[in-house]
């Protein structure tokens, strides 16, 4: 009998484990466009750097949802900021992006 009473005690922690389970799997999800938008936003930032006078006052690395977005962010304003271009052609900008890969993204 107390086998059975203990045995119903732990539903309610079941379902709560499924609903953390079934919430984990949503935010995946909506990861998987956070980080798609990232991206489309280093694409568009290589492809025009003006965007940059404009988004770099607001935007943070820290506010990638892909930590290599953010610092590949990061070494993108280190171009422009020394009057570079970045642009996925150039040579400045490819050396950036290597590092990045390879680099922690400074706080």
């Amino acid at each position: 009998m107390q086998l059975a009473a203990a045995h119903a005690s732990l539903l309610p922690h079941r379902k709560a484990d499924e609903a953390g389970a079934e919430a984990r799997r949503r935010v995946q999800r909506s990861g998987n466009l956070l980080g798609t938008a990232g991206a489309a936003r280093l694409g568009a930032l290589m492809i025009d750097n003006r965007l940059a006078e404009d988004i770099q006052l607001k935007l943070r690395p820290e506010h990638f949802f892909e930590p290599l977005h953010g610092r590949i962010y990061e070494q993108l304003l280190r171009l422009l900021d020394r009057n570079m271009i970045a642009s996925p052609v150039t040579r400045s900008c490819r050396k950036a992006l290597s590092r990045a890969s390879r680099t922690r993204m400074s706080r």
